[in-house]
């Protein structure tokens, strides 16, 4: 089997699956929230209340949204064959662990991306209503479509470290619960390393975000794009030997070790 069909059966078993409602209904949030929240037009130039209107919810998005729906939905995609008990169906097709796992990341990367692009259209038409109610442009922000490109890759960028990490703990455990568990832990110990403003922050997998909306760390984008990349790329590795050591004879020689 070759690796295009083994990706094309995994977007084969995501379709209608709880994935892509998951994507679709937690995309709708701060948009919605932002709409009904949004009570006064901007005095001013309806640009500028569109920076305040986009990058602050991008912010809660690329924050908090993003690093967690990584783990939810790598979490989802090998409950599947947990679930329908097709692990045994996957393993003696002809293909490769490497092309399992593979394609199994990438199809994680794909509903990310996709995540990405319905959060920004989903923003779009909140900033289309607000326009017809207050009578402003906030829809000509589309002329700084390179911006606001760049602010989405470096989103995407910056959460690849916690793509592989959420795939490895995934990948790592038949429990729903675990994953899920220690991904939202490793979250919420971010969040209390920024309240006692730790000095290396920006070196933790989960902190990696909130570098992108931090003026602190605007000259460094490159190298923490550069690190969570190297995350994601070490954490896949290390699913990947885990997920062969465990289904090869080399186990059995390792638990007698």
């Amino acid at each position: 089997m070759t690796f295009a069909a083994s990706l094309r059966s995994e977007f084969l078993k995501i379709n209608r699956t709880s994935v892509i409602y998951l994507m679709l209904i937690a995309a709708f949030i701060i948009p919605f929230v932002q709409l009904f929240d949004y009570d006064s037009p901007y005095p001013g130039n309806p640009v500028n209340g569109w920076d305040d209107f986009y990058k602050e919810g991008f912010m809660v998005f690329a924050f908090v949204f993003l690093p967690l729906f990584f783990v939810l939905a790598s979490t989802l995609l090998m409950q599947m064959e947990v679930k329908n008990n097709a692990w045994k169906q996957v393993l003696a097709s002809p293909q490769s662990f490497f092309h399992i796992l593979l394609a199994k990341f990438i199809a994680l990367q794909v509903l990310a991306i996709a995540f990405l692009l319905i959060f920004n259209v989903y923003t779009a038409m909140s900033a289309g209503v607000i326009d017809i109610q207050f009578g402003l442009d906030f829809l000509a922000y589309l002329d700084r479509w390179p911006e606001l490109l760049k602010l989405n890759l470096l989103a995407y960028g910056s959460t690849f470290g916690i793509s592989g990490l959420g795939f490895w703990l995934a990948v790592r455990s038949k429990n729903f619960i675990v994953p899920v568990a220690i991904g939202f832990s490793l979250w919420l110990i971010c969040l209390a390393a920024l309240e006692v403003k730790w000095p290396h922050i920006d070196k933790y997998v989960f902190g990696l975000p909130f570098t992108i909306v931090s003026k602190k760390y605007e000259h460094e984008h490159l190298l923490h794009q550069l690190l969570s990349i190297g995350y994601g790329m070490f954490f896949f590795g290390v699913a990947y030997f885990e997920f062969v050591l465990q289904r090869t004879p080399l186990s059995s020689l390792w638990r007698k070790r």
